[in-house]
C-alpha cells in the first residue's frame, strides 16, 4: 500500500483461559500519533456500508475487533481494498483519504482510534467535493473565510426563533394573522412611518408601490444605473420605462443626474440605498418637490440607515424594503415590506397584496397574491428586536476594514456625512479587480461582485454593451467593485486576514510571453 494508507499487525502475546487471545497495543510503540478519540460500531446489517468521507486533518486507525469487514480506498486517482478481521490487524488511514467501510459480517464490531477531537468541519462528506480538492481546486473547506454564512445569525438567538416558529404552527393561523399585524406595527415603528405594509419579498414591495401611487404605461421613472436589476423590473412590470441615471461618490443617485434625466413623462424618482448607506435625500426630496415627482426608496439593502437622524423608508411617498435572508434583517425565507406615512397608499397597498379585495368584499382593483406568511413574520420579529445591536456588529467589522487596509490598488467605501452605514455590503474597488478577486480565492477568501452588468447593459433593457445615452461611470464600476466577507459571527482573525491579503495583494503586470501574472506585495 502507499504512505497514506498502511496495515499494522499486531502479534498475539498470549491467551488468557476462557477469554481468548491477548493482544497487547501500546500507544505510544505501535499507534503513530497521540489517542484524542475513540469509539466503536457495532450492531450494522451484513453488507451495511460505512465512513464514506474523507478527513481534512485527522489520522486514524481502524480495528476489526470481532467479526471482517473491507475497507475501500481512494487517493491521487488510485483505489485499494484492504480486509480487516481480527484485533491483530489495524488500518492507519493518513488524511485526505477516501474510505468507504464494506462487506460487514453480522455482528461485526469496529474500532477506530483518531489524532483529533471530532471537529464536523473536518469531514469532507461529498466525494465530488473530496475529488475537488484533490485537484486543488480550492483550498481546504476548515480554512476558507466564506462571503457570508447565514447559520451564526439563527444559533445567536436560536431558542427565541424557534418558540416563535412553535408558536405560529401551533396557532392554526398561518397567513395574514396577529404575527404579520404585529411585525407591521414594530417595523413602521422602527422606520418612524405611520404604515407598514408586509408582503412576500423585496420586488414585491418595489413593484406594488409604483403600482399604487398610479404609474403605468407612458410614464418615465429615474433609476439609479448601478443598481440590482430589481429595482428597474419594478418599474417595468408596471408598463412604465425605467430611465437610467449615473452615480455620485457614494455609489447612489447622483441628484445632478437624476435632474438632468427628467422630463415631462416623469413621474418620480426611485433612490436606491445601495450597499446599507443613505443616498442623498435633501436634494433628491427637493428636486422631487420642485417637480411635483414621487419619491420611491428602494431600502433593500439599509435597514437601520440614516440620513441626517431620519431613517431610510421614511423620506418618500413609499420606503421598500426586502426580508430576503442576507440582509441586515433578513428572514429564514423571502419576504418584504412598504413603509409610507399615506394612509390612502398603505389601503391601496393591503388590497394589491390579497387580489384587490376591499373592504367590502368587491374586487374594484385587479391584484396580486403577495402576502408575508406568518412563520415569517413572526421570526422578524426576533430579528428586528437584535437589529440595533447587529449592526453594532457589522459596523465593528467594517471599521476593522476601514482602519487595516492600506493598499493603493484599492479604494475604500466613503461614507456620507450626517450618513449612518450599516454595511450590508462592504464593497471596495480596484482597476485589477478580477486579478484581486482571484488572488483572494487562491488564499482562500470568498469575495462577490455587486453587480457585474449593471440593468442598462443586459438584454432585458438593451443590447450588452450598448447604454442608453451612455453611462461610463457605471460601466466602470462594475468592472472595479469587489465586495469582500462581511457577516454575523465573523471572527477578528478571519477579518485581520482579508486585510492581511488585500493588502499583500499587487496588481498583475505582464509577462514577456504576455501572460499575467498574481504576485504578492513585498
Amino acid at each position: 500500500m502507499g504512505e497514506w494508507a498502511n496495515l499494522l499487525r499486531f502479534r498475539p502475546a498470549g491467551s488468557m483461559e476462557g477469554i481468548g487471545e491477548l493482544v497487547p497495543l501500546e500507544l505510544e510503540r505501535d499507534i503513530p500519533f497521540p489517542v484524542r478519540r475513540l469509539y466503536t460500531i457495532t450492531g450494522l446489517p451484513a453488507g451495511e456500508r460505512r465512513g464514506c468521507h474523507a478527513h481534512l486533518k485527522t489520522r486514524q486507525v481502524i480495528f476489526c475487533l470481532r467479526g471482517k469487514a473491507s475497507v475501500l480506498l481512494e487517493r491521487g486517482g488510485s483505489t485499494e481494498e484492504s480486509l480487516l478481521e481480527g484485533p491483530e490487524t489495524g488500518l492507519l488511514l493518513e488524511p485526505m483519504v477516501w474510505h468507504e467501510v464494506t462487506c460487514l459480517e453480522e455482528g461485526c464490531v469496529l474500532l477506530v482510534l483518531a489524532s483529533l477531537p471530532y471537529d464536523e468541519t473536518d469531514y469532507v462528506r461529498d466525494r465530488a467535493a473530496f475529488l475537488a480538492l484533490e485537484r486543488g481546486a480550492e483550498p481546504l473547506e476548515a480554512d476558507r473565510i466564506p462571503f457570508n454564512t447565514l447559520k451564526p445569525v439563527f444559533e445567536k438567538h436560536r431558542e427565541e426563533y424557534e418558540r416563535a416558529a412553535l408558536e405560529v404552527l401551533r396557532s392554526g393561523s398561518y397567513v395574514l394573522g396577529m404575527q404579520g399585524e404585529l411585525f407591521e406595527r414594530e417595523f413602521a415603528a422602527f422606520v418612524g412611518t405611520s404604515h407598514c405594509v408586509s408582503v412576500n419579498s423585496g420586488l414585491d414591495a418595489l413593484r406594488l408601490a409604483v403600482q399604487s401611487l398610479g404609474i403605468g404605461p407612458g410614464d418615465e421613472v429615474i433609476v439609479p444605473a448601478n443598481t440590482y436589476i430589481a429595482s428597474a423590473l419594478a418599474v417595468s412590470l408596471n408598463g412604465a420605462a425605467a430611465v437610467f441615471a449615473e452615480p455620485d461618490a457614494w455609489f447612489a443617485l447622483d441628484p445632478a443626474a437624476a435632474r438632468r434625466a427628467v422630463t415631462e413623462r416623469t413621474k418620480a424618482i426611485l433612490p436606491v440605498h445601495l450597499y446599507g448607506q443613505a443616498c442623498g435625500m435633501d436634494e433628491l426630496t427637493r428636486l422631487a418637490g420642485k417637480r411635483g415627482l414621487f419619491v420611491i426608496e428602494d431600502c433593500a439593502q439599509s435597514h437601520g440607515a440614516t440620513f441626517r437622524g431620519r431613517m431610510t423608508g421614511s423620506f418618500g411617498n413609499a420606503g421598500c424594503f426586502s426580508f430576503y435572508p442576507t440582509k441586515n434583517c433578513g428572514a429564514f425565507g423571502d419576504g418584504g415590506a412598504v413603509t409610507t406615512n399615506d394612509g390612502s397608499v398603505a389601503e391601496t397597498l393591503r388590497r394589491l397584496r390579497h387580489y384587490g379585495i376591499g373592504p367590502d368584499g368587491s374586487h374594484g382593483t385587479a391584484g396580486w397574491n403577495s402576502r408575508l406568511d406568518e412563520v415569517q413574520a413572526a421570526l422578524l420579529r426576533v430579528r428586528l428586536r437584535h437589529l440595533r445591536d447587529d449592526l453594532k456588529t457589522r459596523d465593528a467589522l467594517a471599521q476593522r476594514y476601514l482602519d487595516g487596509i492600506e493598499n493603493p490598488a484599492v479604494t475604500l467605501p466613503l461614507v456620507r456625512r450626517d450618513a449612518v452605514h450599516t454595511w450590508h455590503l462592504f464593497v471596495v474597488r480596484c482597476t485589477a479587480r478580477d486579478a484581486l478577486r482571484e488572488w483572494l480565492a487562491q488564499n482562500g477568501i470568498d469575495t462577490k461582485v455587486h453587480y457585474p452588468v449593471p440593468p442598462h447593459a443586459t438584454p432585458v433593457y438593451g443590447k450588452p454593451g450598448s447604454p442608453q445615452g451612455g453611462l461610463p461611470l457605471t460601466e466602470r464600476l462594475a468592472d472595479e467593485v469587489l465586495s469582500l466577507p462581511l457577516f454575523e459571527g465573523m471572527t477578528t482573525a478571519q477579518s485581520d486576514r482579508v486585510i492581511e491579503t488585500v493588502n499583500a495583494f499587487s496588481p498583475p503586470r505582464t509577462g514577456s510571453a504576455g501572460t499575467r501574472e498574481v504576485r504578492p506585495r513585498s
